[in-house]
């Protein structure tokens, strides 16, 4: 059941987040926002976020879409858009930004991650990484404590 409800919850984010961006009418598109973020409300309780849930219908499903719903209505849509007509120019330039941004995504979801460093130790020496299976440190003296070395001493 929860992974029905997080496709219908994850669907319905992507597409309240598309009508934000496509519809043409300011309130048709604040009401996809609402949605969007309602949606996303549904995703944080899938991740037993019910604060965070709580918080996203009130804070910004409620109390912001609020104010935006009143600027729309205030401001009205009559005015003729700012926007400058998109070009054939354009269109290319835009579709290669997305073709960038689509294989930068495709690079960073297929590598593996690598340390940008190697955490040191005091001495200097690099901390070399546990080893699978391995309960003591890299080159800790296994079956010997350290009460243990201190007594053959002696």
């Amino acid at each position: 059941m929860s992974e029905v409800l997080f496709f219908v919850a994850g669907l319905g984010a992507i597409g309240g987040a598309l009508g934000v961006v496509s519809l043409r009418n300011a309130f048709y598109s604040v009401l996809a926002l609402a949605f969007h973020l309602v949606s996303l409300a549904a995703l944080f309780l899938l991740l037993r976020a019910e604060f965070v849930a709580a918080a996203q219908v009130i804070v910004y499903a409620g109390a912001v879409m609020v104010l935006y719903v009143f600027v729309v209505a205030y401001v009205g849509g009559m005015e003729p858009m700012l926007a400058g007509g998109s070009g054939r120019g354009l269109k290319f330039v835009s579709l290669f930004f997305a073709v960038c941004l689509f294989a930068e995504l495709c690079i960073a979801l297929t590598t593996r991650y690598q340390p940008m460093f190697t955490p040191r130790l005091p001495g200097g020496a690099a901390r070399q990484p546990p080893r699978p299976g391995c309960r003591s440190p890299p080159g800790a003296r296994r079956g010997v404590s350290a009460g243990d070395h201190r007594r053959r001493r002696r």
